[in-house]
């Protein structure tokens, strides 16, 4: 009960109190820690239970699974995978749909694909995830394909279903495809769309520019509009320089989630883009006013089996003078080839000197370094930032992928990354 309350203290002191704790108990313990993003506490209490000598059984796998997903470790996951496999564990139920999203999750769609076929029993939740995996990758054909394929196969799709496919229309820009589905959920299979629902719609037509239909739809919706759909007009209204409309956007994230600094920054970056500092900065003051801070961008990468954190212009370097000159080399090499650093993005009044210097300290950039300097050559790189992926960033890695002929995979707050010879599985639709 406090775990899923997300009262963290109070679930450990009753779990420490127990004097017997058996699979159940440790299991439950660490599904809390991962709900409240704590995943590197799922790993340490499954060190622990394995010490008194409990072994895992399929629920526990299925924690431990999310919570390598959630870091993109794959290769942890592949390790667990083996275990479940020498363990005798069926690889249907909640195991497959785990192992499954870990590998969607950390960018290797064809393992994913292999578990999916490996399923004797593909019911709803099993088609979500592969049809999210899709999704995320950016292939919204092979999405709606899937889903059309479910249908056949006389599986229902379910009200999360309908995310899964909303989603991946976004994600690929299939406008018309996406309305009919929303249409298609309430007249063919009596699904009354909820507040999740309509957020996917707002994405689908703000990312394909039709912003004033997505404001409409919110406007329209018979559901009180939530801090999802705005931001997801939000959101479009930056990328494509909608200050006027994006303005009314953050006020309606603001009047639903007032202790979001996301509205104040995004619209500041609008204001900097159009060379609005003083009201920018404004803007800025008022968030700090009200005790709002920027989260700040943090990304992780799996080196050699090992996570390690970078924030910007921090992180676990012992070498960062080389990381740094590596950065330099890279992004000289990038500039060749036609990269220009987007310094519209910086929220700060200063010269381009120092905004290009503020760009190429990213915590994605960091990681980058980080991964280059200490894993073989050749094998691809895995990141988890917990914020979107910059414009510029995201430019800047498509350079690099064609650059050291090897893959970046990236997992933001929005979407997987695939960055490979130049070119990014979202096609720039960020």
């Amino acid at each position: 009960m406090y775990g899923k309350c997300g009262c963290l203290l109070e679930a450990d002191n009753v779990f420490k109190q127990m004097q017997q704790r058996d699979v159940v108990t440790w299991t439950t313990m660490m599904a809390a820690f991962l709900e409240e993003g704590d995943e590197m506490e799922v790993f340490v209490l499954l060190d622990e239970m394995k010490k008194e000598g409990i072994k895992v059984d399929d629920a526990t796998y299925a924690v431990i699974l999310k919570a390598c997903a959630a870091m993109s470790l794959l290769g942890q996951g592949r390790f667990y995978h083996a275990s479940i496999i020498d363990g005798g564990f069926s690889i249907d139920g909640i195991v497959g749909t785990a192992l499954l999203e870990m590998y969607s999750n950390c960018g290797a769609l064809e393992e994913a694909c292999r578990v999916f076929d490996c399923m004797n029993d593909h019911d709803p939740s099993v088609w979500h995830s592969i049809i999210i995996a899709f999704a995320d990758e950016g292939d919204g054909k092979k999405a709606v394909q899937l889903f059309e394929q479910m249908k056949t196969e006389n599986v229902a799709p379910t009200s999360r279903t309908f995310v899964g496919i909303l989603s991946g229309c976004s994600h690929a820009g299939l406008v018309r495809e996406g309305c009919f589905y929303f249409e298609t959920m309430r007249q063919d299979y009596g699904i009354t769309p909820t507040q999740e629902h309509y957020g996917c719609m707002v994405d689908l037509l703000g990312r394909a520019a039709h912003l004033d239909a997505a404001e409409d739809f919110i406007e329209g919706s018979p559901l009180p509009p939530n801090g999802c759909m705005w931001s997801a007009l939000l959101g479009a209204c930056q990328k494509y320089g909608d200050v006027v409309r994006g303005k009314r956007a953050a006020n309606g994230v603001i009047m639903c989630e007032p202790h979001n600094a996301a509205p104040y920054i995004l619209l500041s970056r609008m204001y900097s883009s159009e060379g609005k500092f003083n009201e920018a900065q404004t803007l800025l003051q008022a968030m700090a006013k009200l005790g709002l801070k920027k989260k700040p961008g943090r990304t992780l990468i799996e080196v050699n089996n090992t996570c390690y954190h970078f924030l910007a212009n921090e992180g676990l370097l012992e070498d960062k003078d080389a990381a740094l000159d590596l950065l330099e080399n890279l992004t000289n090499q990038a500039k060749e080839r036609g990269y220009a650093p987007n310094t519209r993005l910086v929220l700060d009044d200063v010269s381009e000197e120092v905004k290009q210097h503020i760009l190429s300290h990213h915590s994605e950039r960091m990681a980058l370094a980080f991964g280059l300097l200490n894993s073989s050559p050749g094998t691809p790189l895995r990141m988890v930032k917990n914020l979107r992926i910059c414009l510029d960033c995201h430019n800047f890695m498509k350079h690099i992928s064609e650059i050291i002929g090897r893959e970046i995979v990236m997992r933001d707050l929005n979407r997987l990354h695939h960055f490979k010879d130049g070119i990014c599985s979202c096609s720039d639709y960020l």
